[in-house]
């Protein structure tokens, strides 16, 4: 796993190949530019060309102190975009691109206006597809660290056959996400936050795929499909309902136990979301990048607020449930669904310091 993360939540490896197609590049940026932020938002400006326009952008630290500049976005023309940012420790001549020691890659999809996106977002990370519509805007994290002296903006204007391959990466099928699990089953759900998220009681509980674990014991993992009904700004939490608050007696040794108010029960922490009515453009954070950074390749990083609109679909990671099967067929407790009073998240960014 890599140790250049570049906000805290947790890694994924993807495997990717650069692919040779036709580009919009700009210039490197160099250190030495009496105004280095300045040439950044040229060179990102002339790689986009008229299918995205830089409103704005600051430099920011993120939690483990590694200097960003965020760009907005906003997105003009609809299709599959890959933006590519080359960086160098070292100046590159101006009429070459650097050999990078750094590349970072911003898939993005991009709907027609009043597309219905869906917005995935489990354990190992949280995916969109589309992760905007035309009018929306971006927030996207350019490294921006003193050290990396060159910058190399470009986007592909023909997709090669690997760029495809990292596009795909970035689209979610929320068909594929309920329904690849065999023998999965539905469950009960108290929606108590029906009055903007519908469930359409469509909740599935799945064992692992390698069967039961140890002494008969078995981990369901539980999906939700939410339809984004009205607008509204929350908490959104998840429970097992267990009769009686109980859980199953004894788990083997061998099993850890999932920390929960309910032993046996793992639940994920409680989302902020910030659902907009339909048809008003949103501001979206990038959830998910890649960077390829000496031999380690990718990350994933989860918003801090769930950003939805109304007519959007969400597909959740509603937990998991340790349960004794023994032969019998399985019966997961039912999900409860909570609403609860908006807190808003640890920032991901904070601003610099004074004379940084």
């Amino acid at each position: 796993m890599s140790s250049t993360r570049l906000t805290t939540p947790q890694l994924i490896i993807f495997a990717l190949v650069g692919g040779l197609a036709a580009l919009s590049c700009s210039r490197p940026t160099q250190r030495s530019h009496p105004d280095r932020i300045a040439v950044l938002r040229r060179g990102l400006a002339q790689a986009v060309g008229d299918r995205f326009k830089v409103l704005e952008g600051k430099e920011v630290l993120d939690p483990d102190g590694r200097r960003h500049w965020l760009a907005t976005l906003r997105a003009e023309r609809d299709g599959e975009f890959l933006l590519r940012c080359k960086l160098s420790r070292s100046d590159a001549p101006a009429s070459l691109p650097p050999i990078p020691d750094r590349v970072v890659e911003f898939p993005l999809i991009v709907g027609t206006v009043g597309s219905p996106r869906t917005v995935v977002q489990l354990a190992s990370g949280t995916r969109t597809f589309p992760i905007a519509c035309v009018g929306d805007t971006l927030v996207v994290p350019i490294p921006s660290e003193p050290e990396w002296t060159g910058h190399w903006f470009e986007m592909p204007a023909v997709l090669g056959e690997e760029e495809q391959k990292t596009l795909r990466l970035a689209r979610a099928n929320d068909e594929l996400v309920l329904g690849e699990a065999r023998g999965a089953v539905l469950v009960g759900c108290d929606n108590q936050a029906a009055d903007v998220l519908l469930a359409n009681a469509v909740v599935k509980a799945s064992p692992p795929q390698g069967g039961s674990l140890a002494s008969g014991w078995s981990v369901l993992s539980y999906v939700g499909k939410f339809d984004v009904a009205a607008p509204g700004k929350f908490l959104l939490e998840v429970r097992h309902a267990v009769p009686g608050g109980g859980a199953p007696a004894q788990a083997p040794a061998e099993q850890p136990r999932m920390a929960d108010s309910t032993e046996g029960s793992r639940v994920p922490q409680a989302r902020a979301v910030d659902i907009s009515p339909k048809g008003q453009p949103i501001a979206v954070p990038m959830s998910q990048w890649v960077h390829r950074l000496a031999g380690h390749t990718g990350v994933a990083v989860a918003p801090g607020v769930l950003t939805l609109r109304v007519g959007d679909r969400l597909v959740l990671d509603c937990g998991s449930y340790l349960v004794q099967d023994q032969g019998r067929p399985l019966k997961p407790p039912p999900l409860v669904i909570l609403k609860k009073p908006f807190e808003p998240p640890g920032e991901s960014y904070r601003p610099l310091p004074p004379g940084s």
